[in-house]
């Protein structure tokens, strides 16, 4: 299509509408969209629309903003900053805190050094009763999920914090929570991964046995694996919840 068609069509008494669509649906355009041409569209009677459609005439269409569907798919999905917790009662969500490390010397210096993480307080806010309780997570797409996250118990010190060993040796020094304290788990990947955000695949975590009362956390070792994104200011995340007696 040139400008000769877009006057013929003007001239021929077509709607300003239906000559903007033949623009618009055009295979192929030839329009001559330079002072002159323009000029002479206008002494032919060719309205403003339909030079603007002219001069947009092969130009892709700009992107139609999301509309609150797609946000509503974004809010939906499982934030990896946190963790879905299922008991016998309900679902709730864990939120992450930080653990302050501390190193101590085993023995006067001969047994070594120890290094634990510390969370404050001598009790999780979060308190439930189920012995078994799942838990639903967003690991890294390329990290194994049992080396992103593991379920460990805290000890409860005088000074009123729960503390894990994180860390120790004598000759050597070597990092990870003590097996005494790493809870058996197990993961499987949901079915269901449309909640999944983009780069994470979503597990749902079990205990393999009934857990005592007292003090866990869900660790994320957020420090030392690579995570699409900023997350829990470059540290391990320690997202801590406590057992009572029934």
């Amino acid at each position: 299509m040139t400008n000769d068609d877009v006057i013929k069509l003007t001239k021929a008494g077509l709607g300003e509408e239906t000559i903007v669509l033949a623009v618009k649906n055009a295979p192929e355009t030839d329009f001559d969209t330079s002072s002159d041409g323009l000029i002479a569209l206008t002494q032919a009677g060719v309205s403003g629309e339909i030079v603007n459609a002219m001069l947009t005439a092969g130009q892709p269409e700009a992107a139609a903003p999301a509309g609150p569907g797609a946000n509503a798919a974004v809010a939906d999905q499982h934030d990896p900053q946190e963790i879905t917790l299922i008991t016998d009662d309900a679902e709730q969500e864990l939120l992450y805190t930080s653990a302050q490390m501390r190193t101590a010397a085993r023995a006067f210096g001969f047994g070594g050094v120890a290094t634990y993480a510390v969370l404050r307080g001598s009790n999780a806010q979060l308190r439930i009763t189920d012995t078994e309780p799942e838990f639903i997570i967003a690991a890294p797409g390329r990290a194994q999920p049992d080396a992103y996250a593991q379920l460990a118990s805290f000890a409860i010190r005088g000074n009123g914090s729960r503390e894990v060993l994180v860390g120790g040796g004598y000759m050597s020094y070597s990092t990870g929570i003590h097996p005494d304290r790493i809870m058996p788990i197990s993961f499987a990947p949901l079915e269901d991964q449309s909640k999944a955000p983009e780069g994470f695949t979503l597990y749902r975590i079990k205990t393999t046995e009934p857990l005592a009362p007292g003090e866990y956390a869900v660790v994320f070792y957020s420090s030392e694996v690579a995570l699409p994104g900023m997350l829990f200011g470059g540290g391990n995340a320690y997202f801590d919840f406590g057992i009572d007696p029934q």
